[in-house]
Parts: C-alpha cells; structure tokens; sequence
C-alpha cells in the first residue's frame, strides 16, 4: 500500500501523468489487438514461468519459498495480496520508472533489484528481467496499465497459489 501511494503522489504531483497512466482506452478498432497481445504476453510469461520451475532447480526452491512464506493465511488473504502487489509494483516501475528511465532501463533495475533478493543473478532474476519487459511492451502497446496489473495478478496467482493447488505444500482453504 506504500508503493501504491508513493506511486500516485509521484505520478499526480511531480511527473504529472497520472491520468495518462490511469486512463482508459476504448478506442473499439483496437480492443482486438489489445486483446491478443495482453493474452500473447500472459501466455509468454505463464510459459516461461513453467519452463524456469522444469529447468532451474533454484527457479522452483524460490517460488517454493515465497509460497511458504506468503501462504501461511487463508486463499483469499493471498489473493489479495498478490493483487496488491502487482498494483502496487505496475504504478510504480510503468508509470513512475518507465516514465522517466525508458523500458530498458526500468528492467535493468527490476533485474538488479531481483538479484538483491537472494544476492545473486539467477533464474529468479532473469524471470523478473523478462517479466517486466513483456509487462513494459504490453503498457506501451495497449496504453493503459490495467493489463499490465491484470498480468502481473495473473503472475502472482500462478506463482503463489499453483504450488498449492498441485500439493507441493499445504494452504489454508479459507
């Protein structure tokens, strides 16, 4: 909820975009193609996320890890939890780092900040180094950042609830 507040401030009172960043298109001859790469993106990311849990064993132990971590409340408590985190992370990195830095840059420090989180470059880090350039690509495609909060949820569900659901480990059904 910090992130979020501190997002909005930056946004309304010192770069100024924020109804640009909260605004909604309904231009109809695009929804079409808005639709395909907000789904191309989801498909990409949940794919590689699949790839990553197969082929890394540290890429699995981490998100085993944060699910431990996380999933100690009842399913909707993660449930919302994951959607405040992508709210929180997309007005952030999309409408106050990307608007200043550029998308390479805005992933570059995804990359890094990923990597500060177990102290090293890893299969972890390099998912959240492609995650946000997909998610940038998708907020500059469709010029909103709603698809990017609803990828971004989708993310965090599949990361946090799939392990449970596939009884890799135990959660709370309320």
């Amino acid at each position: 909820l910090v992130l979020i507040t501190i997002s909005i401030f930056i946004m309304g009172f010192v770069s100024k975009n924020i109804a640009q960043v909260l605004s909604i298109q309904l231009d109809t001859a695009q929804i079409w193609h808005n639709v395909v790469v907000v789904f191309l993106a989801l498909g990409i990311l949940l794919s590689i996320s699949s790839l990553f849990r197969a082929w890394f064993v540290s890429y699995k132990a981490y998100l085993l890890q944060l699910c431990k971590l996380f999933v100690s409340g009842s399913r909707l408590s993660v449930v919302g939890l994951c959607l405040i985190a992508a709210i929180g992370e997309e007005l952030f990195f999309r409408g106050v780092v990307q608007h200043y830095l550029g998308l390479g840059m805005t992933s570059l420090i995804v990359l890094v900040l990923y990597s500060l989180s177990n102290l090293k470059l890893s299969a972890w880090s390099l998912f959240g180094f492609l995650q946000s350039i997909l998610l940038g690509v998708v907020f500059i495609e469709v010029g909103s950042i709603y698809p990017a909060i609803m990828i971004h949820f989708a993310l965090n569900l599949n990361t946090l609830l799939r392990p449970a659901l596939v009884a890799e480990i135990p959660i709370k059904s309320k």
